[in-house]
């Protein structure tokens, strides 16, 4: 009978294990095997301007201006999620959706009386499930909680970007 695999409390406790034992005494049936894919990357963050980066610490800051970290300003972009401008544009609207109700110190339930939005979706919107939303309908929840929603559009011309499979 083979032994069953332990539980490992760090990655490097794990790897003590597997660089010391011999694993065909060990059952490894219900392990799932993983493929790991390592190649040089460059660190992208998205940060921008002061009012955003305040509330994460000036160490974090000053380590990531000294390694030259940045991102593109659109994380979906940076991970080459289709339609990454639509969907940064999505969030940018559910945060200051979730800001006003947090402000008014509205449940989603009290925002669905004060705006007639299915709480549901509004519970959808809090989760980050955006997917059924469209941009003009996130804009007229704002409006109903009281917010007047200003858009500017600047067009870019953008490279054709490799995507890897």
């Amino acid at each position: 009978m083979k032994k069953k695999v332990p539980t490992f409390k760090s990655d490097e406790e794990a790897e003590r294990f597997v660089a010391t034992v011999d694993l065909s005494k060990y059952d490894l049936s219900g392990l799932k095997p993983l493929r790991f894919e390592f190649k040089k990357k460059s660190a992208q963050l998205n940060m921008r301007g002061k009012r955003h980066t305040r509330h994460i610490g000036s160490s974090l800051n000053e380590f990531l201006k000294k390694e030259g970290i940045c991102g593109s300003g659109n994380v979906y972009r940076d991970f080459n999620v289709p339609d990454a401008d639509v969907r940064q544009f999505k969030a940018i609207l559910a945060v200051e959706i979730i800001k006003m109700l947090d402000k008014k110190g509205l449940s989603v339930r009290k925002a669905q009386s004060l705006t007639g939005v299915p709480a549901a979706d509004l519970s959808r919107i809090r989760n980050a499930d955006l997917e059924r939303f469209t941009s003009d309908r996130m804009m007229m929840i704002l409006n109903k909680l009281g917010s007047r929603v200003e858009v500017s559009v600047r067009v870019k011309e953008r490279k054709l970007e490799t995507v890897h499979a």
